[in-house]
């Protein structure tokens, strides 16, 4: 299965800014499909975000104007 998660901004790790409400972030802890962040390429840090133990990012980005697989630090 596929959640769609919206964002503000997303990072290459899939770490993203949202609303502040931590609503997706408390459904996506144990949500084991794949988690794909929309966003439209101005959307994209090329900086990391900062993030909490709590914040579960998305496995890919889908902009309007590329895929992006989301490397972790545990991937590296």
């Amino acid at each position: 299965s596929v959640c769609l998660v919206p964002g503000l901004v997303f990072d290459a790790e899939g770490h993203r800014i949202g609303y502040g409400a931590g609503y997706y972030d408390n459904f996506l802890a144990g949500y084991a499909g794949t988690k794909v962040g929309l966003a439209r390429g101005i959307q994209i840090s090329s900086n990391p975000l900062p993030h909490d133990d709590h914040d579960v990012a998305v496995d890919v980005i889908v902009s309007d104007g590329a895929i992006w697989r989301c490397r972790r630090e545990e991937d590296s």
